[in-house]
């Protein structure tokens, strides 16, 4: 006896369709066309039919060792410094100002920039190209900002502008010369005992 709830239905569609329609018929486990196009009802009538993905940004900022700062600029202050950055030759002229503090003492100086000792502190600037990405721009922008602020303080400190800091160039020196002796010690080694 015929089910009465059966009904022949014809539907027509383009060649691939048809196609594509009897590739997922096969490989979706009904056991007939008519049980894969209920599912395929069922699925499309649901409220949610299929789970969204929602993409989601997510930034992972590199830890801090402990030689690195993080500071947040208030919009004025970020402003001063990247106005200026962004002058021309900015870093053309910092660096040109780092390498004469490795020749020869001006007459009547008698501070502690020129020391050979100290040469080392200064952090030199990234020439921003036309050839740079938008990020190596950026990047580069921000190294130069920090680098003036950090070659800023380090001239102020060392010449002895800074009269609310105990740190003076012979302080600076002095640790200098200790990590260099720190870094000329043999290193412990399991294998000879030391």
């Amino acid at each position: 006896m015929a089910n009465p709830n059966i009904k022949s239905k014809t539907i027509q569609a383009a060649r691939d369709t048809i196609i594509l329609f009897n590739e997922c018929n096969a490989s979706s486990g009904a056991n007939s066309q008519g049980e894969f196009l209920q599912m395929l009802l069922e699925r499309w009538t649901q409220d949610d039919p299929a789970p969204k993905v929602e993409k989601e940004t997510v930034t992972v900022e590199k830890e801090l060792t402990k030689n690195q700062l993080l500071i947040n600029l208030l919009p004025a202050q970020e402003f001063a410094l990247r106005s200026n950055v962004l002058s021309p030759d900015f870093a053309k002229r910092q660096n040109e100002l780092i390498d004469t503090l490795k020749g020869t003492r001006p007459f009547l100086y008698f501070g502690s920039l020129y020391d050979p000792e100290l040469q080392k502190l200064w952090v030199r600037n990234i020439v921003v190209t036309k050839q740079m990405t938008e990020a190596e721009k950026e990047a580069a922008i921000k190294h130069n900002m920090s680098a003036f602020l950090v070659n800023m303080y380090l001239m102020h400190a060392i010449d002895g502008n800074l009269s609310s800091i105990s740190i003076t160039a012979d302080s600076i020196k002095e640790f200098i010369a200790k990590e260099a002796i720190k870094g000329k010690q043999p290193q412990k080694s399991e294998d000879n005992g030391i």
